[in-house]
């Protein structure tokens, strides 16, 4: 997990979120600038998910991507 205070959204990887039923598509594709200054595109979402770290439960919209070795 990598933790960016300073992003606009949260992302979790494409291919972790394969496995996810609730996977929503955007209304319209983003693209989205990543640290190392590619733009992706981001065509999909997954409204109000569920997640935890360290015993602490959270929610976000996650925006779909190609994150390469990171999940969340």
């Amino acid at each position: 997990m990598l933790v960016d205070s300073g992003s606009s959204h949260s992302f979790l990887n494409a291919t972790f979120a394969a496995d996810f039923l609730d996977v929503q598509p955007l209304p319209a594709p983003v693209s989205v600038r990543v640290a190392d200054g590619n733009i992706l595109k981001c065509s999909s979402q997954i409204i109000d998910a569920e997640w935890s770290l360290q015993g602490h439960l959270f929610h976000s919209t996650l925006r779909i991507l190609p994150l390469g070795s990171y999940e969340l």
